[in-house]
């Protein structure tokens, strides 16, 4: 039987198929700066790459988290920075403008080709968002439906109102069951006084944050049938990428979900050691 690919999971995440289009290489709306993802990045479990960009390790993708409430979310993971994540774009139609704005930066002047670009991308009023990006550049952000009442922790400079999303924020009331939503690469990393914070609150960080031995506390929370646990422990530092594979399976066999067992199965496909040792 053949191994499940990134385009067949976001086919059955139901995501848009101009994202599957992105992620096969279709679509190559900023080639300059978009390429299709290959694999040569290691990723953890959590992520599914769309694309690669820039010039160091990187990819922008869908951040899904399994066995809690949280909304699935378009997100970018440095690998470089020790595979810090964060919000990209809170749904498939932010990322998309978001992409297409990208698409401006390239072109001196609009065209037929930008409405085709924008088309491709499933955005219709592809002459409106230019206008109002040559006039404010990113400062459009807050004129546009699509982020006005749900803006992405991305674009957060350019907006005054709260943040409503789910991902850890400033405004977030730091306490144990709040944090046991996360995995540490949603929060490590991000130099910021709210990580601070976080670490100052020993007594409320889930375990899986102190990268002592995630490969021990896994199991033990496997043996609690804490699902939500194991998998925050899968996608939080302190792991080889060899005992991750073994844990990803155990809790495969755990949960018991066709789905899931996709996710892992597309996985456990990929060459991460060629990367690095682990995360």
């Amino acid at each position: 039987m053949n191994m499940p690919e990134n385009s067949d999971l976001l086919r059955m995440l139901k995501i848009p198929d101009f994202v599957v289009q992105l992620s096969e290489g279709l679509i190559r709306p900023v080639p300059e700066f978009i390429r299709p993802a290959t694999g040569w990045i290691a990723y953890p479990p959590c992520f599914i790459p769309v694309y690669e960009y820039g010039s160091e390790p990187s990819y922008c993708g869908i951040l899904k988290h399994w066995f809690c409430d949280r909304q699935m979310i378009y997100a970018n993971l440095l690998a470089y920075l020790g595979y810090y994540i964060y919000e990209k774009s809170r749904s498939s139609e932010q990322f998309a403008i978001q992409i297409l704005i990208k698409r401006f930066e390239h072109d001196e002047d609009f065209s037929e080709f930008l409405t085709e670009i924008g088309n491709s991308l499933a955005v219709r009023d592809v002459r409106s968002i230019y206008d109002l990006w040559e006039r404010y550049e990113d400062g459009c952000y807050p004129m546009l439906d699509s982020f006005k009442n749900d803006w992405p922790e991305s674009l957060k400079s350019h907006f005054q109102e709260e943040y409503h999303g789910d991902l850890p924020s400033d405004s977030m009331e730091i306490s144990h069951s709040n944090l046991k939503r996360y995995c540490s690469i949603e929060i490590c990393d991000t130099d910021t006084e709210f990580e601070s914070r976080v670490f100052e609150e020993a007594d409320s960080l889930p375990p899986w944050f102190k990268e002592e031995n995630q490969e021990k506390l896994f199991y033990e929370l496997l043996n609690e049938s804490d699902l939500s646990g194991c998998w925050m422990t899968l996608n939080s530092r302190g792991w080889l990428w060899k005992d991750l594979r073994k844990a990803l399976s155990a809790l495969a066999v755990k949960a018991n979900n066709q789905n899931f067992h996709m996710l892992c199965d597309c996985w456990l496909s990929q060459d991460h050691e060629s990367f690095s040792e682990g995360f």
